[in-house]
């Protein structure tokens, strides 16, 4: 078990695997016993790794920092892991950081530096160098209490390194595939809109499924609801609030499609292609985060249609603006931050945010740097989706479909679980530098909307103190919902 004494030069851990600690850093590395499992012995996100194995044994850190305040973000208080590839692939390292409160994903790539690629493909590939962020660090704590979000540039306190229990490090590998794209294509899933029934939603499957539930010749009331990247009607908070709703609709509906192959304007397409022509819908649109995108395309971009007449809409964090973690750069810390969200509701008795699934093939595609994935291509700051929808509106599009928004930046002491608290605050910081967030999307994105033209008063816009999963549980939200709404 390699000891590592404070300013401890490079560590050979195996023939390929070399660490090199941080300044400051000090205790012990060991390699894993060889298992089946990816990472540790019961890892939090129980939806196994399928697209990445393990190219290394797994290594153990059981580390300290020195004393001494660094503020979030600091790459200079990184250590890293060196590796020596045996073959042409492509390549990750997935950290799980073990705390008493749950467990922490930080996924990272390796360094674009001479010497390291990301994809492989030379006879002798050069050494890849994978960061350690310090997603928890060593510092004297702060005593003075004052209101703690996000975005503050706060420093990391001698208190949160003993919430780390352990580190697990495992180098993954996956052979590069020239069809992944068409692998992502068929794991998401095909565009579908559900009814809300007593007991929960159903498809509605064809033509004839709508006209039994909004029989053509009259003229019906519905709300639409559309879910974020990466979820889905099940997987969605929204989904589950909207159906207090029901009393004052002739029917509640949720919009399932998919949310990386296609963009948002092609979602809305297929959404209209699938309401029979002789209907009459006067509908209600309610979204969240990428969602947004979807149902201002149905707006402002698609002819309207007696079938489906827009009524009002609202959005919750939804991109206007974009978000950096939709820049390709940035897909590893998209990733961190979705399994790190996952393994944080599952310990507090709640479902994954994202797909851990869908996650995993995000990261192999920036591993093999394939980023033709539009769906998140579309919420890039400056993406050529978001500048054709920012473009000023038809005049009198307001009076026609008020819009309302929800932002939030994320009050960091919402988060009861130290570990959690400090993983978000590191993770976010990696990202937005001291912007307020909402963990995902940064506060004033999802309030920038057709600048030029247009600005939310104060009585359409609601700011709220949650993280980018809870908007639709919040009380003060759903208050806002309904207001807007007239429900």
């Amino acid at each position: 078990m390699p000891t590592i004494p404070p300013n401890s030069p490079p560590v050979a851990l195996t023939p390929r695997l070399k660490l090199r600690p941080a300044a400051g850093w000090q205790g012990n590395a060991q390699v894993a016993p060889k298992s089946g499992a990816v990472l540790g012995d019961k890892p939090a996100i129980t939806a196994p790794l399928s697209l990445f194995k393990p190219a290394e044994p797994a290594i153990v850190l059981d580390v300290k920092a020195r004393p001494g305040a660094r503020t979030l973000g600091d790459a200079s208080a990184d250590g890293a892991l060196e590796y020596q590839p045996a073959e042409p692939a492509v390549y990750a390292l997935l950290q799980e950081v073990h705390t008493a409160d749950g467990v922490i994903y930080d996924v990272t790539l390796p360094d674009r530096q001479p010497g390291a690629t990301r994809t492989l493909g030379d006879d002798q590939p050069g050494v890849l160098r994978f960061p350690i962020h310090q997603v928890a660090g060593g510092g004297a704590p702060d005593p003075r209490p004052r209101p703690r979000t996000l975005g503050l540039g706060d420093a990391v306190g001698g208190a949160v390194a003993d919430a780390v229990t352990k580190r697990v490090l495992q180098v993954l590998r996956s052979p590069i595939d020239k069809a992944l794209l068409a692998a992502v294509r068929r794991f998401e899933p095909a565009a579908q809109v559900q009814a809300w029934r007593p007991g929960g939603f159903a498809p509605l499957e064809g033509f004839e499924a709508w006209r039994a539930l909004l029989p053509p010749g009259a003229d019906h009331r519905v709300l639409l609801y559309v879910h974020g990247f990466g979820s889905s009607t099940a997987g969605s908070g929204g989904a589950r609030f909207v159906p207090e709703l029901a009393p004052g609709y002739d029917a509640v509906l949720s919009y399932d499609h998919p949310t990386a192959t296609l963009t948002p304007l092609e979602n809305a397409q297929a959404l209209l292609a699938m309401i029979p022509d002789d209907l009459r819908l006067s509908a209600d649109l309610v979204a969240h985060s990428r969602g947004g995108l979807v149902v201002r395309s149905l707006v402002e971009l698609l002819e309207w249609q007696p079938k489906l007449q827009p009524r009002r809409l609202l959005t919750a964090g939804s991109p206007h603006a974009g978000t950096r973690l939709a820049e390709p750069e940035r897909w590893d810390r998209l990733v961190s931050l979705g399994l790190t969200l996952g393994s944080w509701l599952i310990s507090l008795g709640g479902g994954a945010f994202w797909a851990p699934k869908l996650l995993e093939f995000v990261l192999k595609a920036a591993a093999q740097s394939t980023f033709d994935l539009p769906g998140i291509g579309a919420m890039t700051p400056g993406s050529a989706v978001l500048q054709q929808l920012n473009q000023p509106d038809a005049p009198g599009l307001d009076e026609r479909v008020p819009y309302a928004a929800v932002t939030s930046t994320f009050a960091i002491a919402n988060v009861a679980q130290q570990g959690f608290r400090q993983a978000f605050a590191s993770l976010a910081m990696q990202v937005f530098m001291g912007e307020p967030n909402d963990l995902v999307v940064h506060t004033a994105s999802a309030l920038e909307i057709d600048a030029s033209s247009r600005a939310f008063t104060a009585d359409q816009q609601f700011r709220a103190s949650v993280d980018h999963s809870s908007y639709y549980q919040d009380a003060g939200v759903q208050a806002f919902v309904r207001g807007h709404l007239g429900a």
